[in-house]
């Protein structure tokens, strides 16, 4: 029995550990600092690199209130960005500015008929959240209030928003409008880059201008953080505080998107679902304390300078240099606790043209983007940026033409190439061969058949009779110019007339008469192709003599030697025209006679090989 004495002491023990386990986690995760703030969700985090440095029921369902008029105003300036309207335009307001809102949500007062110009309505809504100035601001922009909703719940998805639906455009509570802490921090995000709705957010207390209805009136920031006037009181001014968003539902409670900035370090602080106590209001000060342990205990770091090399790559072709340092294009800083060791970053370098199995090669300038980094820890990734060429690395020309010289030669289709010169090479050399054989037994052919010729030549001319001259020839009356074989030239006539001077007598000369002759033969006649030398003139008509049987034998003359000659009288008297020239117009025909001898002059008078 003694034993169960203890068992409600050890069960008490128990369950005190149970309560402190969840807050340890918390403080390993985030910044081993125990702080966890009063209100339901919150969260902090590096504007710059949207890393979430605090965060509790991050993904935590929540109703915004008027948080959700910072969505309508970053709607409005986008479509005064982009041109759809101005911040000037005139806005008159009707019965859309009531859509939605209840007893409990905030008004500033706007009556039906008032014109004020877009710019005021921002501020009616993010300084004095007023209700009804945004549903004027969605009914202008959108065309309607419920065709402004859909853009606000498109809008969200866009920006990455997965656990969001908007109801509203003010903020009233409803069921069916909620958030997160970590979706509703995108939305808060894009705000900070719009620097006209961060002037309007960070806006203290703004002077309304008269309307056509109403005086000029003061709006006052319901941000306790920033104004000191606030209906919350001024023990909440923070003097780092530059924005955004204060809100209160009475079924929501309160929220607070705050945004701080200190010697250059940025924080976005979101609280949803805080209380208002004795003291104070949960959402101001767990702000507040967020704030004062990031700025306490956080600062921006070097991670990765731009001004070191971190590795180098080796270079092909290079002129004065085998390899370059690279570098990152730019820095990378990251909000880390003071005590962190920046040495624990992994670096995940990438060369692209290693990646690709290739190598870098010159020529390679300065600032010349080679590959990239990425710098993480613990596999969360803290940014990636371009890795450049530190130096300049010049192109040798000499190397270069070695390298294409020898990719070229290592090429598939080089090689096929040049098996199939070759081979048409090779044939080309056989054909010359063959040619070669071909027209030497062809030359001999033909030399064997010229020595034939020639011996046929010959053999003919041995035979043959002396050939007659080619030149122009003089026939006498008898058409020939020499006597028929076995007679006498007959001697000229003597020319009649008388000699200048007397020869000496001369004895007589017996010339003997060849008996033996027993028939004379017959003169030839005279040629018919005979060219005229004289157009015009005719020969004289030669008279033919008889042919006897027989030729009467002659008895030997006795010419007296000294007897003297006959003058020469006209030496073409008894001359024959036995040729003319005709004029150049009229050619003459070559006979079949002269052909044949000139082919046979031309043939024996041919230059031998």
């Amino acid at each position: 029995m003694k034993s169960f004495k203890f068992l409600p002491l050890i069960l008490l023990c128990a369950l005190l550990l149970s309560l402190f386990a969840l807050p340890v986690a918390a403080v390993e995760e985030f910044g081993g600092v125990d702080l966890i703030p009063a209100s339901s969700t919150a969260l902090i985090l590096d504007r710059r690199s949207g890393e979430i440095l605090y965060g509790k029921g991050l993904d935590n369902r929540v109703y915004p209130a008027d948080a959700v008029q910072l969505m309508t105003a970053l709607l409005a300036v986008e479509a005064v960005e982009t041109g759809k309207c101005s911040y000037q335009d005139m806005v008159t307001v009707g019965e859309a500015m009531d859509t939605g809102l209840d007893e409990d949500s905030i008004r500033c007062g706007l009556q039906s008929g008032e014109q004020l110009t877009l710019e005021a309505l921002l501020q009616c809504a993010l300084i004095a959240s007023g209700g009804d100035a945004a549903n004027m601001i969605a009914a202008y922009v959108g065309g309607s209030v419920p065709d402004f909703v859909e853009k606000m719940n498109a809008r969200a998805a866009a920006l990455g928003c997965t656990d969001t639906a908007f109801v509203n455009a003010h903020g009233a509570y409803s069921d069916g409008q909620y958030t997160t802490a970590r979706d509703f921090s995108r939305i808060a995000l894009e705000c900070t880059r719009h620097e006209k709705l961060r002037r309007i957010c960070g806006t203290a207390i703004a002077e309304l201008q008269e309307t056509n209805l109403t005086p000029a009136r003061t709006l006052k920031n319901t941000n306790a953080l920033l104004c000191d006037e606030s209906p919350y009181g001024s023990q909440y001014l923070y003097e780092s505080a530059d924005g955004l968003k204060a809100g209160f539902n009475p079924r929501a409670g309160y929220s607070l998107v705050a945004t701080a900035d200190r010697s250059g370090m940025e924080l976005l602080c979101i609280v949803f679902g805080g209380e208002q106590k004795e003291t104070d209001c949960t959402c101001f000060t767990d702000t507040i304390t967020l704030f004062d342990w990031v700025f306490n205990n956080y600062s921006y770091q070097e991670i990765l300078k731009s001004t070191e090399n971190i590795a180098s790559v080796d270079i092909a072709l290079g002129m004065d240099a085998t390899y370059v340092n690279i570098r990152p294009a730019t820095s990378i800083i990251v909000l880390l606790p003071n005590n962190f060791d920046p040495e624990s970053f992994e670096k995940d370098i990438r060369v692209y043209a290693l990646e690709n199995h290739e190598t870098v090669t010159a020529p390679v300038t300065a600032g010349e983007v080679l590959g990239e980094v990425t710098v993480s820890r613990e596999g969360r990734s803290y940014g990636t940026v371009k890795l450049v060429a530190s130096s300049t690395v010049q192109l040798s020309r000499i190397q270069y033409i070695r390298r294409q010289v020898r990719e070229t030669t290592q090429k598939r289709s080089f090689r096929l190439t040049v098996i199939i010169l070759a081979m048409l090479f090779v044939l080309y050399l056989v054909w010359v061969l063959i040619y070669r054989i071909k027209r030497i037994r062809h030359l001999r052919a033909v030399r064997a058949a010229e020595r034939e010729r020639l011996l046929q030549a010959e053999a003919v001319m041995k035979h043959a009779e002396a050939p007659h001259s080619p030149g122009i020839r003089f026939f006498n009356s008898h058409g020939v110019t020499q006597p028929p074989p076995g007679k006498a030239e007959t001697p000229a006539p003597e020319a009649k007339g008388t000699l200048p001077e007397k020869r000496p007598a001369r004895s007589a000369i017996d010339i003997p008469i060849d008996e033996s002759a027993q028939e004379a033969e017959p003169l030839p006649q005279a040629q018919d192709n005979v060219v005229q030398l004289f157009p015009g003139r005719k020969a004289p008509e030669e008279k033919e003599a008889p042919a006897p049987d027989k030729a009467p034998a002659r008895p030997s003359i006795d010419i007296p030697i000294d007897a003297p000659l006959d003058p020469p009288g006209d030496l073409l008297e008894q001359a024959v025209l036995v040729a003319a020239l005709e004029p150049e117009k009229a050619a003459r025909e070559e006979t079949p006679e002269e052909k044949a001898e000139r082919d046979y002059f031309a043939e024996f008078f041919r230059p031998k090989k």
